[in-house]
């Protein structure tokens, strides 16, 4: 029978006595990093996390809602998201935290159906905060939500490490918050100014999860080459990460162009590198004005000179990019010539976002705003160009050998079994039929044919 309102359990706990909590995140790697945080904690504090989606969970006792707010439509979901548990588990408390907790939380504890709400400070904190009501405990005529939302530390930081991992690569976080402010972006105000962690922390936590069987760490962080303790910067603990053995692939997620160099690819080159052939460097648009109007610190030719010396220097990297289209003030003619330059350049995907407007950001002062219709189109446009130049992308590999690290087991709907699926170095989402256990495991793979997302392989080791 399903579950509703009307038949949830009377008593939400386990068989074991253990209470159930979610957890859902939004937005980008780093907040998946610090969700995972948030639950070894929550599981100490003596809750069974739950994994199913929501309509198979609706008998938590605890939701926490780790929140986005890049754009309007990441606040909305986080609203819905909160209208839906609240009608279908109406006992339940719910903690929303995050960037969206930290940006808007005078107009967040409005809302009675939140319970607590903390910053992206408090939210790593959640036993200093989250304190369930006791059974029998009168509620207010009024109940409104527990506001925790400080000012920002700048100071290096250290954090918890994780002892149980779901996925097969491991985000490791080296800096929070960013000091750019271009004119669209909320993050400098959810996430403070630019902070580093401590280069200690850091390499001690890469080494427990290399002990762990993690293979491949992922350096995640807001603005990653703006790293920075005492005299180690981004490139200096790249090299200190690479003398950890057990570590055979570090992967750099998104990164700022402007705050790399040549250094970097020739690292890349380095046959015994252990530095993925990839990067993913957000260009927002390919129009001087506009990225003059973004504050953006390049110009197009700029970040142009340095892509076409990646692909130089290593022939088959991966380059990706984030896009904005619909900036206020982007004209047709604006569009037509970022779009033009993404087809002939040497970028492989594109992360499209259709504009949004943020409080307190400068482009709100814009006056000429793009419709609505219009951005939809754009943005369209540039996810279709995307789609072809990532298949493109795939096609090149087709016979070529991958080292490939396989991340979960799934099973084929078309009754061939289960397969592996992983990523290679270059980001190539790969599968391979096979019986025995591969997962956290690197292993050398010849692509055989492009299968809708996935390239298919056969092992070769």
């Amino acid at each position: 029978m399903p579950i509703s309102p009307e038949n949830l359990p009377s008593n939400n706990f386990l068989n074991n006595g253990a209470k159930k909590a979610q957890i859902f995140t939004f937005g980008c790697r780093l907040n998946h990093a610090e969700s995972n945080l948030m639950e070894e904690e929550v599981q100490k504090m003596g809750y069974h996390v739950q994994k199913e989606p929501l309509d198979k969970g609706l008998d938590s006792d605890l939701y926490i809602i780790n929140s986005c707010t890049v754009t309007e439509r990441a606040d909305q979901k986080c609203r819905q998201l909160v209208r839906s548990i609240k009608r279908k588990n109406p006992q339940a408390q719910i903690a929303l935290v995050g960037c969206y907790a930290q940006t808007s939380f005078k107009k967040l504890q409005k809302n009675e159906d939140l319970d607590w709400i903390l910053g992206n400070q408090e939210k790593l904190k959640l036993s200093n905060f989250l304190t369930p009501e006791k059974e029998g405990e009168e509620k207010k005529a009024e109940k409104l939500p527990k506001v925790h939302v400080e000012r920002f530390e700048k100071k290096p930081f250290e954090q918890a490490f994780l002892n149980q991992y779901t996925e097969a690569r491991v985000n490791l976080k080296i800096q929070d918050g960013c000091d750019f402010f271009c004119s669209f972006c909320v993050i400098p105000f959810a996430r403070g100014r630019s902070k580093s962690r401590e280069s200690n922390d850091i390499l001690k936590e890469a080494e427990h999860m290399a002990n762990l069987g993690f293979e491949e760490v992922v350096l995640t962080g807001v603005n990653l080459g703006l790293y920075a303790h005492n005299s180690l910067n981004f490139m200096g603990l790249l090299e200190r990460l690479k003398k950890i053995e057990k570590v055979k692939r570090i992967r750099i997620s998104s990164i700022e162009p402007t705050t790399i160099g040549d250094d970097l690819l020739e690292e890349m080159k380095k046959t015994t590198t252990k530095i993925a052939p990839f990067l993913h460097l957000p260009i927002q648009s390919a129009n001087d004005k506009t990225l003059q109007a973004m504050q953006r610190r390049y110009t197009l030719g700029e970040y142009d000179s340095y892509l076409k010396k990646a692909r130089e220097n290593l022939p088959h990297i991966c380059l990706g990019t984030d896009l904005i289209v619909g900036f206020p003030g982007e004209t047709e003619e604006d569009f037509l010539s970022t779009y033009e330059y993404l087809k002939a350049s040497e970028l492989n995907y594109l992360h499209v976002f259709p504009y949004s407007e943020r409080k307190n950001t400068l482009s709100v002062k814009i006056a000429e705003k793009v419709p609505p219709a219009e951005i939809k189109k754009r943005a369209n446009l540039c996810r279709l160009l995307s789609e072809e130049k990532w298949q493109k992308y795939q096609e090149s590999f087709l016979s070529q050998e991958e080292e490939v690290i396989f991340e979960q087991q799934n099973e084929d709907k078309d009754g061939k079994g289960f397969y592996w699926v992983g990523h290679s170095a270059h980001f190539l989402k790969v599968k391979t039929y096979s019986p025995k256990p591969l997962r956290k495991k690197n292993i050398r793979v010849q692509i055989t044919k492009r299968e809708g997302n996935y390239l298919v392989a056969q092992i070769l080791d």
